[in-house]
């Protein structure tokens, strides 16, 4: 995709649309389940779907039902520490990787999220291909959001990028490596339960502040 030339309001449009698209994929993930459990028949579907989508990011039930769940979660916490990660954000990673405990490494946790290199072993050569893409692609999606928003605000996660995109001349695969070095980051913040390394303390403060307020953002 390519960057958006302008702005709006210092966000670009190409980060606008990835947020909108991540509160889609959060009600995506929690509505459809919900309304297959509620709705009788299927004709009865596109009708609730359709309603509760329009409602959702604009307040009410759904919206408020993730807000609370995210002031009870101490992982969705942790993550919002991340300078740039809200609590929608963080409610979707946070879904996708549920307990950490069930992952033994940040390894095994890269490999749910498909991001690992495909390998081909004959006799004594290795070679390394493209990525599994094995897992959810949403959950792989909602990683690629993080990592470009993580990017956006964090210096030295921007110069990884840099680094790898100038070593191998490839955007995509800087892009890939550095949602594997987040995936290792991510998960020891889940492991050992600490913040955000570059963490801006008084940033984190209003964040859970404006997430303890009804109606507030919590970004």
């Amino acid at each position: 995709m390519v960057e958006a030339a302008f702005t709006i309001r210092g966000a670009t449009v190409r980060q606008m649309i990835s947020a909108r698209a991540m509160r889609m994929g959060i009600a995506l993930l929690v509505l459809v389940p919900r309304i297959k459990s509620e709705t009788s028949t299927y004709s009865d579907a596109p009708v609730s779907f359709s309603s509760r989508i329009y409602h959702f990011g604009n307040g009410g039930p759904l919206e408020d039902s993730i807000r609370e769940n995210a002031k009870l979660n101490d992982d969705v916490k942790i993550l919002m520490t991340i300078t740039g990660v809200d609590y929608n954000l963080a409610s979707l990673i946070s879904s996708f990787i549920g307990n950490v405990e069930r992952f033994s490494s940040d390894d095994h946790l890269a490999s749910f999220f498909g991001i690992v290199p495909t390998s081909r072993d004959s006799a004594n050569v290795k070679r390394r291909g493209k990525m599994t893409k094995d897992g959810s692609s949403i959950a792989r999606w909602a990683l690629s959001i993080m990592v470009d928003t993580v990017m956006h605000h964090n210096e030295p996660i921007k110069e990884y990028y840099a680094s790898v995109k100038n070593r191998t001349g490839s955007g995509k695969l800087a892009h890939v490596s550095t949602m594997r070095k987040l995936t290792r980051m991510l998960y020891h913040m889940l492991k050992t339960k600490q913040h955000w390394r570059w963490e801006n303390p008084r940033l984190t403060e209003r964040k859970m502040a404006r997430l303890q307020m009804d109606g507030g953002d919590g970004s």
